[in-house]
């Protein structure tokens, strides 16, 4: 039987991309990649997958897009965390959030930890959302934070302290499936982490199209640095 990875995390790309080939505005399709993300989510946790991450908003995405993307975005987060709030909570799902959320306004960083402390105890699988997340932004703050407490183990202190390691990524949006990159999503916790990329853009990306992120981690041979026969070696 194929062992179903226990953390997968999602790089949401090609929202933007995906609305101006339908000649719309690129928060439109931020819209409809917020809208798609509840889909996939109950379908992991149907399937026993007990964490799914998803970059959500970076840092670089606050520091770098103009203002009126970001509003729309915001906006976006707003309504759906009064959304959320009861949503997941029925369906006993625990809803966290890690990033450096001091870069987010007032009423999302309320809302969030509202919701995060109403659905802290539900125990049918952990959503994730990174928002103003970047992975050298979580470990620089964690160092900092064990060495100002004089501390030698600066992994206690990261935003996901307590998550199992990443086994999977799916990257969607991307212009060449053969070449993808990170874009310093979940650096430390994705060391040994399958990679699977898709053109398809983010809110295309359906439920068969996550099985078949999981059919390319099931035929993977996961060794973790180990050799597992002489042959894996060379043979000699």
């Amino acid at each position: 039987m194929n062992k179903i990875p226990k953390h997968v995390g999602i790089i949401m790309d090609g929202n933007g991309r995906w609305a101006e080939e339908r000649s719309m505005q690129r928060w439109q399709g931020h819209l409809a990649g917020a809208e798609n993300i509840e889909p996939i989510l109950y379908h992991a946790m149907n399937l026993g997958i007990e964490v799914l991450t998803v970059y959500a908003l970076s840092l670089d995405n606050i520091k770098k897009r103009f203002d009126d993307e970001k509003q729309h975005l915001f906006n976006i987060f707003n309504s759906k965390l009064d959304y959320a709030k009861k949503e997941f909570h029925d369906k006993n799902i625990k809803l966290r959030f890690i990033g450096n959320l001091s870069y987010l306004p007032s009423d999302i960083r309320h809302k969030a930890k509202q919701v995060a402390q109403m659905t802290n105890n539900n125990g049918r699988g952990t959503f994730v959302m990174a928002m103003a997340y970047n992975g050298q932004d979580e470990i620089k703050r964690a160092v900092s934070e064990a060495l100002k407490l004089g501390s030698d183990d600066f992994t206690k202190y990261m935003d996901s302290y307590d998550f199992s390691p990443v086994d999977l990524i799916i990257r969607t949006g991307v212009e060449n499936p053969i070449i993808t990159r990170l874009s310093d999503f979940l650096l430390w916790q994705s060391a040994y982490a399958e990679i699977y990329s898709t053109s398809i853009y983010w809110p295309d990306f359906t439920v068969a199209e996550f099985d078949l992120a999981l059919e390319y981690y099931f035929e993977s041979d996961r060794k973790y640095g180990a050799i597992l026969s002489r042959k894996d070696w060379g043979g000699f």
